[in-house]
């Protein structure tokens, strides 16, 4: 199993903290599939969202990829939110949207 976090924000001191945040987060989901028998790699990555999802899942040849999406309501529900709506869009794999 792949924990992919992905930091998009053009300020450097922005960046910094939320690579921390996601350090932080990444190490739980490690630490979490440890103590339940699961082998998780962990990939911490800059640059666009979508994009990097997508690249990340083709270059480990993924079997599904799981996003999740902002819980919206009336026509904003209609679509999933940019980054889950691009990879399902464009993932050569299989998608599972959850919110």
């Amino acid at each position: 199993m792949v924990a992919l976090y992905v930091v998009n924000v053009p300020s450097t001191s922005e960046q910094t903290e939320l690579i921390k945040f996601g350090e932080k987060v990444l190490d739980e989901v490690v630490e979490d599939g440890k103590k339940n028998g699961i082998d998780v790699q962990r990939i911490l990555k800059l640059g666009s969202p979508s994009e990097t999802i997508l690249n990340v899942a083709k270059s480990l040849n993924v079997h599904t990829i799981v996003v999740g999406s902002e819980g919206r309501k009336g026509i904003k529900r209609v679509l999933l939110g940019s980054v889950a709506e691009n990879v399902v869009r464009n993932a050569q794999c299989s998608v599972l949207v959850a919110r």
